[in-house]
């Protein structure tokens, strides 16, 4: 016996537009939760790499004193340069002493810094080569951290 054609329609299964709004909406605030959760995150693993840096520069210019008797000038003598810019004499003469060129990470993707430029490593030394300070900002850690790793004779 054949089969009797039903003119109702079958039912469709799936979503409905309010229910994909509110699935949105939640998704969304999910998204804004995480983004502002992990961004701090961010800030302190950068705040990290700077930290290590200036140890790596402490230790580089450490051997240099070592090898010289003394400390790299900066240029001009007793004033605050960014060894990324004004400062490259330091960074070529302490080269030999680091396991690679200190770049700060907002700057690491081909982004040079500028006069404007708050994230850097400073330099300054005495006039007479027998001591130095560095200097970075930091984003997240209290800069108290960085007091005992920079000062060493001004």
């Amino acid at each position: 016996m054949p089969k009797k054609s039903s003119k109702k329609h079958k039912k469709l299964k799936g979503f409905t537009v309010p229910e994909l709004l509110a699935i949105i909406a939640v998704v969304g605030i999910l998204a804004i939760i995480a983004f502002t959760a992990f961004a701090p995150s961010k800030a302190r693993t950068r705040d990290s790499k700077r930290i290590t840096e200036i140890n790596h520069l402490r230790t580089a210019l450490q051997l240099y004193h070592m090898d010289n008797g003394r400390y790299p000038d900066s240029i001009p003598p007793e004033e605050w340069c960014s060894l990324e810019d004004s400062c490259a004499n330091v960074l070529a003469e302490l080269s030999p002493y680091l396991p690679s060129t200190p770049t700060d990470p907002l700057f690491g993707k081909g982004q040079e810094p500028d006069e404007n430029t708050i994230y850097s490593y400073q330099y300054i030394s005495t006039s007479s080569g027998e001591g130095y300070k560095l200097y970075t900002a930091l984003e997240k850690t209290p800069p108290e951290i960085l007091s005992d790793l920079v000062d060493r004779g001004i």
